[in-house]
């Protein structure tokens, strides 16, 4: 009786193994092509990867856009030879999505890793779409370099250090140009965008309502109305403070 008890055991026992190793599988390996310009939605769980594939020749331009509906994830981004390229993990906000932007140095299958780092509500889902796949230009190239201290900035201004609020500013400074010349005006906009709440940390007001009201304008222009709140909402903030309540209330009422 023992035997068989133990022998029934073993086996159920298998069988959940078998199962928890099929769904890891499933949850870990699962594949998807992206199709460009198709967004893709799916939702994620705290620590759960997801991975998505992209074909692409070599000298290709590729870039990937995750806007964070219900969910704060990170991406990384593998060569053909499963080497990582890259790595992004930028910001939390529904506002502002997570990019990737690169040159294929090979032909062959890339992959994207979107990761779940934490969830706001269900369905903690997000949302993923191949933006760009053609022959690389020498705007791409800017676009690029722009990233990257975008990037490097944001990593300083939140690692704590000395003097970080101000090595940040340098390093969006410089993509600021590089931004321009590759005629990315979200990521300009968002340069301006987070030099003036860098500049309201540094107690310098005027440098702050100047970058606020230059990311509005652009927020504006291209129609990015969610980021133009967030931007007028800021601006009228550091006017409340200034003790000028009509020109926050005006801004206020501009950001709904």
């Amino acid at each position: 009786m023992f035997r068989q008890n133990f022998f029934f055991y073993e086996i159920t026992k298998i069988g959940r193994l078998f199962w928890l190793v099929v769904f890891l599988c499933v949850t870990v390996s699962a594949q998807s092509e992206l199709q460009l310009d198709k967004a893709f939605e799916s939702e994620i769980k705290k620590d759960e990867a997801q991975i998505f594939k992209i074909n692409a020749k070599s000298g290709d331009f590729i870039r990937v856009v995750v806007w964070q509906k219900n969910a704060d994830v990170s991406l990384k981004f593998f060569s053909p030879k499963d080497e990582k390229i890259i790595e992004v993990d930028n910001s939390d906000s529904t506002e502002e999505p997570e990019r990737i932007s690169f040159i294929a140095a090979d032909a062959g299958e890339f992959r994207v890793e979107v990761k779940g780092l934490k969830t706001w509500k269900i369905p903690s889902n997000y949302e993923i779409k191949l933006e760009f796949l053609r022959p690389s230009d020498n705007k791409d190239t800017s676009r690029i370099e722009a990233e990257k201290l975008y990037n490097q900035a944001i990593l300083i201004w939140f690692s704590g250090q000395t003097d970080s609020k101000n090595s940040a500013v340098k390093a969006f400074e410089k993509s600021l140009p590089l931004f321009q010349s590759a005629q990315d005006r979200f990521g300009e906009a968002f340069v301006f965008y987070y030099l003036g709440l860098l500049y309201i940390g540094l107690n310098d007001v005027q440098k702050s309502l100047e970058n606020l009201a230059k990311s509005a304008q652009i927020f504006r222009e291209i129609k990015a109305f969610p980021q133009l709140a967030q931007s007028l909402s800021n601006e009228a903030a550091v006017h409340y403070k200034l003790d000028n309540p009509k020109k926050s209330e005006k801004l206020c009422f501009g950001a709904v």
